[in-house]
């Protein structure tokens, strides 16, 4: 389990919230420090993490991003736009 940094640089958010208007997209971070070399996306009724166990079994060498779409996992609900 991974222990999420927050501080006053950010707003208090945890680092791995990103937010655009309304919409807050949390994001699985699986794998070792460094940059993100794989994006791993869920399908309809998924969430990221999800992917945790071929991250950590199968790629453990591979630092991987696995998002909670909107309306999915921890993700907002709210979409980006409005009609």
């Amino acid at each position: 389990m991974r222990v999420r940094q927050v501080g006053p640089a950010d707003g208090g958010r945890p680092r791995d919230w990103h937010h655009r208007r309304v919409t807050r997209l949390h994001v699985h971070r699986f794998g070792p420090a460094g940059p993100v070399r794989l994006l791993a996306l869920h399908g309809l009724t998924g969430h990221g993490k999800r992917w945790e166990p071929l991250a950590n079994r199968h790629l453990p060498e591979i630092g991987v991003a696995a998002p909670d779409l909107i309306g999915h996992g921890r993700s907002s609900w709210a979409a980006p736009w409005t009609i």
